[in-house]
């Protein structure tokens, strides 16, 4: 099966909950959609469980098939809406874990290394190695700023130096921290 008319024929099987037809859509299709998923997750066993929700998903509710239109169509769009699905719930655990290691530069009261679960840690130690990457005047300015909540006004008198230098040392070293810990993200979840 493979042209217009056979795949109608073969969603109108399906939809009578035919097993062969079904077995016949898998096998056929699955490395297809399996390869596209992939392009989207760079992980070949997240592509193949969200590819098998779509095959899932059509098995369980054959009545909201179209036969009238291309059943392999129809599947690639619930795989890309899977992959798409996938892809925003990374994104709400890395905006997560971004405002983790915010909450835990930021924090004057950081919970015990112990305390934290294996993730937290590890959003911990990323956060320390990029706090280790800023001169030291970058470190103890920003430390003054965010957790001993000093103004700028402050920072600079204690330094003998302009607001706008205070200013431009913060701005630095929280750019430099958003790149390295965005870049533990990207590395962390893909």
């Amino acid at each position: 099966m493979g042209n217009d008319q056979d795949l109608l024929r073969l969603a109108e099987m399906i939809k009578a909950h035919d097993i062969q037809a079904f077995r016949e859509l898998y096998m056929r299709y699955m490395p297809i959609l399996q390869a596209f998923a992939f392009r989207y997750t760079y992980n070949s066993e997240i592509a193949k469980d969200l590819v098998h929700d779509a095959f899932i998903w059509i098995w369980k509710h054959p009545e909201k098939i179209d036969t009238q239109r291309n059943i392999v169509h129809f599947l690639h769009i619930m795989v890309q809406n899977n992959c798409l699905n996938h892809l925003r719930s990374l994104r709400i655990q890395d905006s997560h874990d971004e405002k983790l290691a915010e909450a835990l530069l930021f924090s004057s009261s950081t919970p015990f290394i112990d305390e934290m679960d294996d993730r937290q840690q590890q959003v911990m130690q990323k956060l320390h190695s990029a706090l280790a990457l800023l001169s030291p005047k970058s470190h103890e300015m920003l430390l003054l700023h965010v957790v001993d909540g000093l103004k700028i006004k402050q920072i600079a008198e204690k330094f003998g130096i302009e607001e706008s230098s205070v200013k431009t040392h913060i701005k630095r070293a929280m750019k430099l921290l958003r790149e390295k810990l965005s870049a533990f993200f990207l590395i962390y979840f893909f």
